[in-house]
């Protein structure tokens, strides 16, 4: 891989920075992509930079990517070859692609390749290219962030004694990160017609389901947890069993 380029910046503590990956077999327009792309946009690492479909393989194997850019027309594997050979390759979690070309026909052709996250005319300039970069890393903020809370959100059920196996324990779960995502107390206060009518739809099943399913798996978080942790956990001054409303809230608060 004699044309690699590695080039790294420094991050900033607490800070995740994605990698970066640029397939361009145009050496003059990858530079300047490059320079473009670190001068306006800190929270990316360039990994690598590979001028043939083969290196672009390659470097996919030996380094963990979050961002790819694509150039189709390249020489050993087109870019249409590589995205064939990624598909195969099953990665978890998928980078984001960005097929860049000069040729609207090549496009065309991978218009249909869910691995494919954006396509890009070359023609249409740098500053596009890094439009699509920030909104990549804004989703992919996002969806971090989502995993977070959901994780947070089961460990805080299961420390009350719900059994995570349980439909209502993961329908209750869904309800609190729905919650969450909306940020609208009054969706708290009327769960069927506002969180369990969309858990509902997501599950194909009937509002009633839902709701009680919840109640079961509240029943019994209640009766077989610790009595004394559910009290001083919704600091109650008595035994008392917690309502799904009383659980989602306190829930939500500790987010």
């Amino acid at each position: 891989m004699g044309n690699s380029v590695k080039i790294s910046l420094k991050k900033e503590k607490g800070d995740k920075m994605f990698n970066l990956l640029i397939a361009e077999d145009n050496v003059h327009y990858a530079k300047n992509l490059i320079n473009y792309l670190i001068n306006m946009n800190k929270e990316i690492r360039l990994v690598n930079f590979s001028t043939d479909g083969k290196e672009t393989i390659e470097n996919i194997y030996c380094n963990s990517i979050d961002l790819i850019i694509l150039d189709l027309k390249m020489p050993k594997m087109s870019g249409l070859d590589v995205l064939q050979e990624i598909k195969k390759l099953d990665l978890e979690p998928m980078p984001d692609i960005i097929v860049i070309s000069g040729e609207s026909e090549l496009i065309k052709e991978v218009r249909n390749y869910e691995e494919v996250s954006a396509f890009i005319n070359k023609s249409v300039g740098l500053e596009e290219i890094n439009k699509i970069i920030v909104q990549l890393i804004r989703q992919k903020k996002l969806n971090t962030r989502n995993k977070e809370i959901c994780n947070v959100i089961k460990q805080e059920l299961i420390s009350l004694g719900f059994n995570i196996k349980h439909k209502g324990t993961t329908y209750i779960a869904e309800s609190i990160e729905l919650a969450y995502e909306i940020n609208n107390k009054q969706y708290c206060e009327n769960l069927e017609k506002y969180l369990y009518s969309r858990v509902a739809k997501i599950h194909s099943k009937s509002i009633q389901n839902i709701k009680t399913n919840i109640v079961k798996a509240t029943n019994c978080m209640y009766l077989d947890g610790n009595r004394e942790f559910i009290m001083k956990y919704f600091r109650f001054s008595y035994d008392y069993k917690p309502t799904p409303k009383m659980i989602i809230n306190t829930i939500l608060s500790k987010l």
